[in-house]
């Protein structure tokens, strides 16, 4: 019990720390947007959790067998939320197609079936949920790298995830679950920056992630989204004018998705992508750091 309590004010303690110093070094402050109302909060949450439970559900079973007696708890209460929090914001629709598949998906999930069906239901989730709620999922303008590469310095995500990113910062000894590593190529391969937007604004419960949507503008968290996204071990950026990706795309899809729907692109056109991957991904790499060069 003692340690939990330590743990607790660790926590706590951490996050006004972050907060503080993000106060301290921001120079030219925007405004700050209103605070963000309960439904939409729960609406963005309810679209947080379906992106974790999609990207960190492979680090919980793997071959239908538990790796991970934390993950794998964490994804059965996430998904368990999912419903409780859809079933809130729409309680006249107690059976709608929706609840039937989080309620799938929860089930998928207690039975450990493969990652590919997850991902794909979690994919379809989101789609039709923030269609549903109308939600922001793209920034309306291309972000700043180099912003939010001093926010994410500023606002002390280095404190937890380290200077290059690596989850190797002073504070994550002492955290449970450790702070992500945005240097893991099999795994930003797989990010988005929405993904990353939405734990910006909304932070992670039970973990060491706070919410910064009172220290950061949705703009200023789009920066630091797209930021991440650039510090990947193997990222290699060369130009090729011949791609056309258009931002809410960048925003919204994985390196993996783009790379796969640009050689479905090339295929049907008749094109041939044999030999291509290298050169395509270093494209998609460009536009990650430069995304004003976006369609």
């Amino acid at each position: 019990m003692k340690s939990k309590f330590t743990a607790l004010v660790f926590l706590a303690v951490l996050g006004v720390i972050t907060l503080f110093l993000y106060l301290q070094n921001h120079e030219n402050a925007v405004p700050r947007e209103k605070t963000i109302s309960p439904e939409e909060h729960q609406q963005q949450e309810l679209i947080s959790l379906l992106q974790y439970i999609g990207k960190d559900y492979p680090a919980a079973v793997k071959d239908g067998l538990v790796v991970s007696e934390f993950e794998y708890r964490e994804m059965n209460v996430f998904c368990q939320r999912t419903i409780k929090i859809y079933a809130a914001l729409q309680p006249d629709l107690e059976q709608n197609f929706t609840i039937l598949q989080l309620q799938q998906l929860r089930q998928m999930v207690y039975e450990k079936l493969d990652r590919h069906s997850i991902s794909e239901l979690t994919k379809a989730l989101i789609q039709e949920l923030t269609t549903e709620f109308e939600l922001e999922t793209h920034p309306a303008i291309a972000p700043n790298l180099a912003q939010g590469k001093r926010m994410y310095k500023a606002a002390g995500c280095d404190i937890c995830h380290g200077t290059s990113g690596a989850g190797d910062g002073w504070a994550a000894e002492q955290l449970m679950p450790r702070p992500g590593s945005f240097r893991e190529p099999a795994k930003m391969n797989e990010s988005i920056p929405y993904f990353f937007f939405n734990i910006i604004r909304l932070g992670v419960s039970g973990t060491g992630m706070p919410s910064y949507s009172q220290a950061l503008s949705k703009p200023e968290a789009w920066n630091v989204a797209f930021y991440l996204m650039t510090l990947r071990d193997d990222f290699d950026p060369r130009p090729d004018r011949a791609l056309a990706v258009r931002l809410a795309d960048l925003a919204t899809k994985s390196n993996i998705d783009l790379l796969k729907e640009i050689r479905d692109q090339l295929s049907s056109a008749g094109g041939s992508y044999e030999m291509q991957d290298t050169r395509l991904s270093a494209a998609i790499d460009f536009l990650r750091r430069n995304p004003g060069e976006a369609r």
